[in-house]
């Protein structure tokens, strides 16, 4: 395990968060539940499936930048793929650690801004990245998010 995935916290829909899943409980695909870490160090044991979205990791990291000092050389030779429109998506609403299920609606040209969601764009230390438009499953929209705020669902 130790997959990236956002996770419904105590079963709740409208409280997702960041969260890497630990070990598998139980057998059988509706008895299945899973040990959660989320990123604030809160951890949950028993969390059933349906409460668990994995995130696609090959396409989040064709579409991310990569991060810290060691990576600038690696960052002015990669190539980014943004996260075509229609893309299935979990982001982390207006940048405030809550995450909603939507859809990326429009795709940007790459730009270098600082972290953050809402226009912000990038994360400050002058990666270039795509940005996003996005349209939750509630029909509330967010535009301009930088990739680091949104996470590509993994196909079922």
């Amino acid at each position: 395990m130790g997959d990236e995935a956002v996770v419904a916290y105590r079963g709740r829909h409208s409280h997702r968060y960041l969260a890497v899943v630990g070990g598998v409980e139980g057998g059988g695909s509706d008895a299945v539940r899973y040990a959660v870490a989320y990123d604030d160090g809160d951890t949950e044991e028993g969390v059933k499936r349906t409460a668990v979205v994995a995130i696609d990791k090959a396409a989040q990291a064709a579409a991310t930048p990569p991060m810290g000092e060691a990576d600038e050389a690696e960052a002015a030779t990669t190539t980014l793929v943004p996260l075509p429109a229609g893309t299935a998506v979990m982001a982390e609403a207006r940048g405030f650690g809550k995450w909603f299920s939507g859809c990326v609606t429009r795709v940007r040209a790459p730009a270098a801004a600082s972290r953050g969601g809402g226009g912000e764009g990038g994360r400050g230390d002058g990666a270039v990245e795509w940005v996003y438009d996005v349209v939750y499953d509630d029909e509330e929209t967010e535009t301009a998010m930088c990739s680091a705020l949104i996470a590509p669902v993994a196909p079922a």
